[in-house]
């Protein structure tokens, strides 16, 4: 009783929403130039606002769940003044003299750039020395050394210095200069650093500079957002335009679905702009996204139109009857896309949240233009003189012959077809147990790109590229300055020295030892405290001796042996932790591990949603949660068969890839809900379940293939990004596209054509014109 009733309000719905639209199309055939006059209004006012647009590319920002954590790491670094500098890696060899004046050349130099705060070069740094009772920290040099007798005393000095081992490579072929910028990541800092690479080529030359660090990181990753979007956006719309052109050979089949994606492009990209979010590394793939996923309505409608103008339909007869059999499809996929996208605001990763906002709003407003300004286009359009030819004893187009086999073939052998599909889906189960997480940005990079070779050179000479600090807390002002205290640090280096990943730890006892070599005593931690004052330990001991920090540098790695190995240091170093004492770790590697724990969870959450709420909307339309879950079965085979790709090839989840799971909700359930609605309408005109199956695969079908070829293409431009992340997300998406369109061409024909399971079909898809006939059906 209360499902009838369900039904019966969801069905008034239906058709309350299906009479207000036919209202709005007759509006737009009838004034098309109303409607078309609102859009190119709303799309220049947005057009506008676009150039404000900004870009944000600080990893703190990216998750919401570990803000409170962000916010203690960074509190905890703030004790000890630590500025993360530009590295600045020159190659050559430090045993020459002529090496060291070059060195102090490009280090002047680059201090004449505007908002270089300050270049700091091994010829820079100072050693310390027992005087009497005192400690005197000394420069290694008062001048560049200008013969080979003072680049000897400048080496035995820069040999004293506790900074060597960080400045200088144990080969001896390069050196470490920090450079700190002003401006951070904004015009200033950027337009730095572009006159630093300027002067390093003049001077260096390729191959004799590397630059790195996280503030270069953030540099490299600004101006690849940019580069992408400038380089990728038009690309894609010429691959729209191309594939429309090759697909309906038609002027309105082409300008259709160009136009709303022009649109919906510079709409949702204003009004990004008007509410002042900025594009990330994760929403740069945003503007190709609405290129490929905007196009699919259009294209619906636009194949729709030709068939019933290839029937004899008059132009605007034909509008009206292609509106009319479509708008339930056209709302419903939408709306599910909008719920496949909209999962991704349950995520704890800020940008996909805000990727999720307006993919949403995007695609709403693509519908919205698709079933509106659309009409009133083709209405302004010649009919496509093909479609007309073609109702006059022309021959069958090659694809529709091709449809027609295929569908054929797939009714004949459907149990193959289902166990083929089972096991594939099987095999990819085991492949979704070895997915992993990524969230370290620098392996984001293609080998070979600047930040690719900044870190390997790097590493090559100095180890560990990211500085991880162990922040450890007394509790008491003074409690660091006691030999037990130091003893502890000294214990806890010895543990950060046995991880294979972590390289050049140091800390204020290192200073001391490099001082004192033998036993300490309180004597010579208060000496050399005195003697070096409050600048030679701010990196290493709070303003108020409370709190210790130990340096180290993690390598490279991906985001799941960084985890992991932080866990274990965390439970390593509390064994050595003083009584009274908390322990923080802080540093870019710690925010990374947060990030990887917030990309599993959220993930799993978006998932389980976008699944949930498709399926009861798709239930919903059909009035039958059989039906729903038909049309699912497509849809779970492609999120699988992506997942189980992914981890059978080591493609990692990371800040786009992740992206994946949620699009394939999205859209691979739009044709499913095509085809199964084209089916219900030749049920509707009395073909059997097997003929309206095959008819469907031809009529419905081709409008498929052209949208996920439209999609493919779209998809694919993302592969020649200079992300490689981005370059692994348009790469799958091609294929989970694939896997998609020919799913829902296989699996729902298949189980459509089933002998067992066809009175529960043909019940379930003519329950909404039995109830209008009066007669029951049941369930």
């Amino acid at each position: 009783m209360l499902q009838s009733k369900l039904r019966g309000i969801a069905s008034g719905i239906s058709n309350l929403f299906k009479k207000a639209i036919d209202k709005a199309v007759s509006f737009s055939v009838a004034f098309p130039w109303i409607i078309l006059i609102f859009f190119a209004a709303l799309t220049i006012f947005f057009g506008t606002k676009t150039t404000s647009l900004k870009f944000e590319t600080d990893i703190d920002n990216l998750a919401t769940k570990s803000a409170s954590e962000i916010k203690e790491i960074e509190l905890a670094a703030r004790d000890f003044s630590i500025w993360e500098p530009l590295y600045l890696v020159l190659v050559g060899d430090t045993r020459t003299l002529e090496t060291w004046q070059r060195i102090a050349l490009t280090t002047a130099n680059l201090r004449k750039v505007e908002n270089v705060a300050r270049a700091l070069s091994p010829l820079d740094s100072t050693y310390m020395t027992l005087q009497g009772f005192s400690v005197k920290s000394l420069p290694v040099t008062s001048a560049t050394p200008s013969n080979e007798e003072e680049l000897k005393v400048f080496r035995n000095n820069l040999s004293m210095s506790f900074d060597s081992r960080f400045s200088v490579s144990p080969s001896e072929d390069a050196v470490v200069v920090r450079l700190y910028i002003r401006g951070g990541l904004g015009s200033r800092g950027k337009k730095a650093i572009d006159e630093i690479q300027k002067i390093l080529q003049d001077e260096w030359g390729e191959g004799g500079y590397y630059l790195t660090g996280e503030f270069f990181l953030g540099y490299s990753v600004d101006k690849t957002v940019v580069a992408d979007v400038i380089t990728l956006f038009p690309l894609a719309i010429a691959i729209v335009f191309l594939v429309t052109i090759l697909s309906f050979r038609s002027i309105a089949g082409v300008l259709a679905p160009t136009i709303t994606v022009l649109s919906t492009v510079v709409v949702t990209l204003g009004f990004m702009a008007t509410l002042g979010k900025p594009l990330t590394i994760i929403s740069a793939v945003l503007p190709v996204l609405l290129i490929a996923m905007s196009s699919a309505d259009s294209i619906h409608i636009f194949s729709r139109y030709r068939e019933e103008i290839s029937r004899g339909s008059q132009k605007r007869q034909a509008i009206t009857q292609s509106i009319n059999s479509l708008v339930l499809p056209v709302v419903m996929t939408s709306l599910t896309t909008a719920a496949g996208f909209g999962s991704l605001v349950f995520s704890s990763i800020i940008p996909m949240k805000e990727l999720g906002y307006f993919s949403v709003f995007g695609i709403i407003y693509a519908m919205l233009f698709s079933l509106l300004a659309v009409p009133a286009l083709l209405s302004l359009l010649p009919a496509p003189r093909v479609d007309i030819a073609s109702s006059r004893s022309v021959e069958e187009p090659f694809m529709d012959k091709l449809l027609y086999r295929f569908s054929m073939a797939v009714a004949e052998k459907r149990r193959i077809v289902l166990l083929i599909s089972i096991a594939v889906a099987l095999v990819c189960v085991v492949g979704i147990t070895n997915v992993q997480f990524e969230s370290n940005l620098s392996r984001y990079f293609r080998k070979g790109s600047a930040v690719s070779m900044g870190v390997i050179n790097f590493e090559e000479r100095f180890g560990g590229s990211s500085l991880l600090i162990i922040a450890v807390d007394s509790g008491k002002e003074g409690g660091v300055m006691t030999v037990d205290f130091m003893k502890a640090l000294g214990e806890m280096e010895k543990v950060l020295d046995s991880f294979d990943i972590l390289s050049r730890t140091s800390s204020f006892y290192s200073l001391v030892g490099s001082i004192y070599p033998g036993e300490l005593n309180q004597g010579q931690i208060t000496l050399i405290k005195s003697g070096i004052g409050s600048s030679g330990v701010q990196g290493y001991i709070s303003k108020d001796s409370s709190k210790a920090a130990i340096h180290t540098y993690i390598r490279n790695t991906s985001t799941r042996e960084i985890s992991r190995t932080l866990v274990r240091v965390e439970k390593e170093l509390r064994k050595f932790l003083p009584a009274g004492a908390t322990l923080t770790l802080t540093g870019t590697p710690r925010v990374i591990q947060l990030h990887m724990e917030s990309f599993s969870q959220s993930q799993a959450v978006s998932l389980l949603f976008s699944a949930i709420i498709v399926w009861l909307i798709v239930s919903l339309m059909f009035l039958s949660i059989f039906i729903g879950s038909i049309a699912m079965l497509p849809l779970l085979f492609t999120i699988v068969f992506s997942l189980g790709i992914m981890g059978l090839t080591g493609i990692p989840l990371d800040a786009a890839t992740v992206l994946v799971a949620s699009i394939s909700v999205g859209v691979g359930i739009d044709y499913s809900i095509h085809f199964i609605e084209r089916v219900k309408s030749e049920l509707k005109l009395g073909n059997s379940l097997e003929r309206a199956s095959n008819k469907a695969s031809r009529t419905a079908g081709r409008a498929i293939l052209i949208n996920a070829v439209t999609l493919i293409s779209g998809f694919s431009i993302l592969a020649f990004s200079n992300f490689l992340t981005v370059s692994a997300f348009g790469i799958l998406m091609t294929f989970t596209m694939a896997t998609s369109s020919v799913a829902a061409l296989v699996i729902i024909p298949a189980i459509l054509n089933s002998r067992r399971l066809s009175d529960k079909i043909l019940k379930a898809l003519l329950r909404t014109d039995a109830k209008e006939k009066g007669s029951k059906i049941p369930f």
